[in-house]
């Protein structure tokens, strides 16, 4: 007799009050679009490589402890203000990391540590800082702003909005992370304030007009039949569920009318917006003898098809010959009688039973209204302050409808449902 256990969420976190107070949508206001390929492409040529990678991530917010994790150590920082704006942003990579770059860049993979001293690093590092900010210029991002470098730079303090960036050159990977201050922050969204009023779905039925967003956290698929028979008590097993407890996992997905939004991660009862999912999983139809039989006799066809055609190329290298023989008036007799292809008429498919067709059945977490402006203003970092606990509930869902209600337990390795009331 197997015994089940409910699944753990101590992996859930905590969202400390002063970032969910700092957090806005959208996060910084309506700026164009940086022009990443321009920018790799104008920094490859000012130093005069190839195959350079620069992959950018999303905006997220990271607390005083959380500032620096994943980057090693010592960090060297930089910092700049960008006028007319207020505030500061920060700079940061591994020591580590700059010597990497410097063996790549300068001495074709050599040791910069037995070579150039402390001073020749801060000097590269100073060089490659100014040909980034130099880059940035060419690609012409917004004429108004520049960037100017500040001396003697620390490293920031406090919570911020933080985008790690990852440069690759010749397989070799150095990573450094761009801090924004608040004031920063506040004074990039007023800066772009006049954007904003150019906004997409900035009329007033925006901000009164309301759509349903479903947060999914898994699904199985069952059949009619199936369906009818599952009652309060029974275990459903899932095809897939990312509420899972322990490393990257816990996420879940926000959907509306079945179309995926955002990745969304649990803390704390709240969302946190994590990324715009890039590919889409398509549902496929359950398996049927009868589509079996259907390719089996399709294939038939193929090869008695392919075997009547390589018939026909030898009937007609024979008839050639023969028109070779015969002259030029019997090879057009020859050509007017022959063979053609025999056509075989489009076998009619059989009609699906309806207790054939698979009834996908959507664990959702639960469900929030927003306004369709605040839709199109999320981003990625946002955090939706809610009351979300799976831990305690979560609905079954049949196209779009609540059809009950169940808790995730997991029995070994594998997650499921089990039902605790019917609709």
């Amino acid at each position: 007799m197997s015994t089940t256990t409910s699944t753990p969420y101590e992996w859930l976190k905590k969202i400390p009050t002063p970032i969910v107070e700092m957090d806005e949508i959208p996060l910084v206001g309506y700026p164009p679009p940086f022009p990443w390929e321009n920018f790799i492409s104008q920094l490859a040529q000012n130093l005069e490589i190839h195959d350079l990678k620069v992959q950018p991530s999303e905006f997220q917010w990271r607390t005083q402890e959380e500032l620096f994790s994943g980057m090693g150590d010592p960090l060297v920082p930089l910092c700049f203000a960008i006028a007319p704006l207020e505030g500061k942003t920060y700079w940061a990579m591994a020591e580590e990391d700059i010597k990497k770059l410097m063996s790549l860049l300068l001495l074709n993979g050599g040791s910069p540590t037995n070579i150039l001293g402390k001073g020749y690093q801060k000097g590269f590092y100073l060089f490659l800082a100014l040909e980034v900010l130099h880059s940035i210029e060419q690609s012409r991002y917004d004429a108004n702003l520049t960037p100017k470098m500040i001396q003697n730079a620390e490293l920031p303090t406090g919570d911020m909005l933080c985008m790690d960036v990852s440069f690759t050159y010749r397989d070799h990977t150095a990573l450094g992370r761009l801090f924004l201050s608040p004031e920063l922050r506040k004074s990039i969204r007023k800066h772009f304030s006049q954007e904003a009023e150019e906004a997409p779905f900035t009329t007033p039925l925006a901000d009164t007009l309301e759509v349903t967003v479903h947060l999914e956290a898994g699904s199985t698929t069952l059949t009619l039949p199936e369906w009818s028979q599952v009652k309060s008590g029974d275990f459903l097993l899932l095809d897939k569920c990312s509420l899972k407890p322990g490393g990257e996992q816990g996420r879940i997905i926000l959907t509306i009318n079945g179309q995926p939004l955002f990745r969304g991660k649990i803390k704390d009862g709240n969302i946190k917006i994590l990324e715009h999912p890039l590919y889409q999983e398509v549902s496929q139809a359950m398996y049927r003898p009868e589509e079996e039989e259907e390719e089996i006799e399709e294939e038939e066809v193929e090869e008695e098809e392919e075997v009547e055609e390589e018939e026909e190329i030898e009937e007609e290298e024979v008839e050639e010959e023969e028109v070779e023989e015969e002259g030029e008036e019997e090879e057009e007799i020859e050509e007017e009688v022959k063979p053609e292809a025999r056509l075989v008429p489009e076998k009619e498919k059989k009609m699906v039973s309806p207790n054939e067709i698979p009834l996908p059945v959507v664990v959702e977490v639960g469900r929030i209204k927003m306004t369709v402006k605040t839709l199109m203003d999320l981003k990625p970092g946002n955090i939706l302050e809610l009351d979300v606990h799976p831990e305690r509930s979560v609905d079954l869902v049949i196209n779009g409808s609540r059809v009950g209600k169940g808790e995730l337990i997991q029995v070994g390795e594998t997650l499921g449902v089990r039902i605790l009331k019917m609709g």
